[in-house]
């Protein structure tokens, strides 16, 4: 079986190796929050409050539930499972965390812009839409929440689509007719 709860291998191990191999993850925990020109931050588990409560019985749960005679077929599928009563994130803290990353600092960003057009000589030309890296604190705490309750080791902004996104693009078809 290939198995993962929070983000943590649980495949072929017992219960208090599964549990053990969680605590030991979380403890060096470490996320890197990588921006959309490049720069890499790291936080920690003491950063955003991360702790882990093994003994909720949510692991138990989680393994008790799996099928022994089903493992012909859970060969080829991949089991993950995330358990919010496992992983305990202080939301407020991730919040202050995020607050302090450099790509939240507003003098360093840059505006996003829609593709527009604009007067050249003779003729209308199309001006290219504009990526910036302004993005909203409440989208930036979510993905990194789901990224922290998965325990995963980065979270790449602009993968997950965290930073403001253009509306009008140089392609859209109503600015390209409204040039020509």
């Amino acid at each position: 079986m290939r198995s993962t709860v929070n983000g943590v291998d649980a495949s072929s191990a017992g219960l208090a190796t599964v549990k053990q191999r969680i605590i030991d993850q979380t403890a060096a925990y470490e996320i890197e929050v990588i921006e959309r020109d490049g720069t890499i931050e790291k936080l920690g588990a003491s950063d955003i409050g991360l702790s882990v409560d093994t003994e909720t019985g949510a692991i138990d749960e989680l393994l008790q539930s799996q099928n022994g005679f089903a493992w012909v077929i859970a060969l080829f599928k991949n089991n993950d499972y995330v358990s919010e009563s496992l992983i305990s994130i202080d939301r407020d803290m991730l919040s202050a965390a995020a607050k302090q990353l450099s790509c939240m600092d507003t003098a360093d960003q840059t505006e996003t812009r829609d593709a527009t057009m604009d007067f050249d000589g003779g003729s209308f030309v199309v001006v290219d839409e504009v990526y910036g890296t302004e993005l909203r604190l409440t989208d930036l705490s979510s993905a990194l929440y789901d990224a922290v309750l998965s325990l995963r080791s980065s979270l790449d902004l602009d993968a997950e689509k965290v930073y403001l996104q253009p509306d009008i693009l140089s392609d859209n078809e109503a600015l390209l007719a409204r040039v020509q």
